[in-house]
């Protein structure tokens, strides 16, 4: 079982990830490439098309993207255009994104400009929940349903039902996998639990949920491959799809117990309810109801979800990783450290890039922030 869970946390690396979109390639299938965990991927998979987290370059040599783009600007969209340019993403059949920032809408923009891939859509992500916004988002899947049909890709009320089961299943079982990080000697480490999360970003659906099921009875047995299991911190981030950065953490020795990033917890902690009547606005509701990302008007909500999951994962301090030049993450960091302080919650935000690099200067402000909470403890 052990060798069966390796092979599943390897699927986000290169060239597992491109293996698992040519094999669907292969069988006649199309990909779409999903470049935020916004976008809902109920509706490709009811088009009968696989959905594929996008990921940028792993380097940080980005000069075909740097002719089209600001050098201080995000970097993960730096990155996503640097490995479309370099013809990495070649097989894909579409690209989706959500307007979260102008980073964003410039990505798209340029997709558009060099006409790759054939299909680039921007859907409409509302800062607010609202029934106003709701209502605007739901057109917006609706032309995404649309675009999707012009590919070939039939969008049947049966097929969208379906999908919305298979990934209400998929997103039940990283929640009760997650659940297990709250033991004092947790089943998986943080850095595996991204892994899996992204793996689930990644993979066919019914492929992912089948080895999540074979995995499930192991995990009651199975101890996180760490060498301290204190202090536990809860990790935030935006656009982290790189484990590297949570092993350097751990490496450091503490424990990732939980995170708040989008493409760990708040990919999976939703489930779409719908009574067979316009499941569209069904889904719109469900994401909206999402835990919020830093670009939503909700920061006291926010609030209360950390301290929520401080409370329920029995969590030491808080570590910020915002990535450089996303400026609403960085933003946003002062007001939680405020907030935090005035809670007794330990919080430390450290700015890093997108590729996994300056690992020494990161784990030397972590082991920093590490002992303080150690010290907290002991006294």
């Amino acid at each position: 079982m052990e060798n069966r869970l390796k092979r599943l946390l390897k699927v986000h690396r290169n060239p597992e990830r491109l293996q698992v979109a040519q094999d669907w390639k292969k069988a006649g299938g199309k990909v779409i490439g999903l470049v935020c965990s916004s976008v809902p991927e109920e509706l490709v998979y009811a088009a009968g098309m696989l959905p594929w987290r996008v990921m940028g370059v792993r380097d940080g040599s980005t000069p075909l993207a740097l002719a089209y783009r600001p050098q201080r600007t995000c970097l993960f969209a730096t990155h996503v255009l640097e490995s479309v340019l370099r013809g990495e993403l070649d097989f894909l059949d579409g690209i989706v994104a959500a307007n979260c920032d102008d980073d964003m809408r410039r990505l798209a923009d340029v997709l558009i400009h060099k006409g790759k891939p054939s299909l680039v859509y921007l859907m409409h992500l509302p800062r607010l929940n609202s029934d106003a916004a709701c209502r605007a988002m739901t057109d917006s899947l609706s032309g995404l349903a649309k675009a999707l049909r012009k590919l070939g890709g039939e969008i049947t009320d049966r097929a969208l039902m379906e999908a919305i089961e298979l990934s209400n299943r998929k997103r039940q079982l990283l929640r009760e996998i997650n659940v297990l990080r709250k033991k004092e000697i947790p089943s998986l480490s943080g850095s595996e639990m991204l892994s899996i999360a992204l793996a689930a970003s990644t993979l066919p659906v019914t492929m992912f949920n089948r080895e999540l099921e074979t995995l499930e009875p192991y995990w009651k047995e199975r101890k996180a491959p760490l060498k301290k299991l204190s202090p536990r911190l809860l990790l935030r981030s935006d656009k982290l799809d790189d484990p590297s950065y949570v092993s350097a953490i751990e490496g450091t020795g503490c424990l990732v117990a939980m995170d708040d990033t989008d493409a760990g917890s708040r990919y999976f902690m939703h489930t779409i309810e719908h009574d067979g009547q316009d499941m569209l606005g069904a889904i719109a509701r469900s994401y909206l109801n999402r835990p919020p990302c830093p670009r939503a008007f909700s920061w006291d909500e926010q609030v209360g979800h950390l301290q929520k999951w401080v409370i329920e994962f029995n969590i030491d301090g808080i570590l910020d990783l915002p990535q450089a030049y996303s400026y609403w993450q960085q933003c946003q960091a002062p007001y939680l450290r405020d907030h935090m302080a005035a809670l007794g919650i330990p919080f430390l935000s450290f700015e890093r890039m997108y590729h996994f690099t300056h690992v020494s200067q990161l784990q030397t402000r972590v082991q920093a922030f590490v002992e303080m909470l150690e010290q907290q403890r002991v006294l």
